[in-house]
């Protein structure tokens, strides 16, 4: 409809005579990134059922243990995964 009107007189709008083509980056979400999400999920899955199943009676977690802890919930969910 605008070229229809730009021709005609009836609106001038600029249009380019030529078609504009501008690249999209690719997606980054790829069957190997699905892949790799699947596999960190399980991973997460089982790492929230060892932290789960652990008992009040069982001894308290070592320091080294504390500090993964922190590290990995930093890094599933502080977006680095």
């Amino acid at each position: 409809m605008v070229w229809v009107a730009t021709f005609t007189g009836i609106r001038t709008l600029p249009v380019p005579e030529y078609l504009i083509r501008i690249k999209r980056p690719r997606p980054f979400r790829t069957e190997a990134w699905f892949k790799q999400v699947r596999t960190l999920n399980r991973w997460k899955t089982a790492w929230y059922h060892h932290l789960n199943s652990r008992t009040v009676t069982a001894e308290p977690a070592g320091e080294e243990e504390q500090l993964a802890c922190c590290l990995i919930s930093a890094a599933l969910h502080g977006g680095l995964c």
